[in-house]
């Protein structure tokens, strides 16, 4: 983005969402719950060799999955020192997400 002009945030979000939704749909199509069907959500589930894994607000994998985001998004930093922080955000949860 050398000619200066500016990444829209908007378009940024969307995108991110988009790629959001790609995940969800994804999951879903092999056969993943998007909620526990215990019948319960909970805030933290702590046991990780269970069928209710990944499947509450919170897991022993939430802290990975930030700790990635942040890496990934140091990597754009590296990569791409010149591109607007909302396209370096856009990569980092493309990342993420593949």
């Amino acid at each position: 983005m050398s000619d200066g002009t500016r990444f829209p945030v908007r378009a940024a979000f969307l995108i991110a969402a988009g790629f959001l939704i790609v995940q969800a749909t994804v999951l879903l199509s092999m056969g993943r719950v998007p909620i526990c069907t215990c019948g319960t959500i909970k805030l933290w589930h702590g046991v990780v060799q269970s069928s209710e894994n990944s499947q509450h607000i919170f897991d022993w994998y939430s802290f990975s999955h930030v700790i990635h985001g942040f890496g990934f998004y140091f990597l754009t930093w590296l990569i791409f020192p010149r591109h607007p922080l909302i396209v370096r955000f856009t990569l980092a949860v493309a990342c993420e997400v593949a």
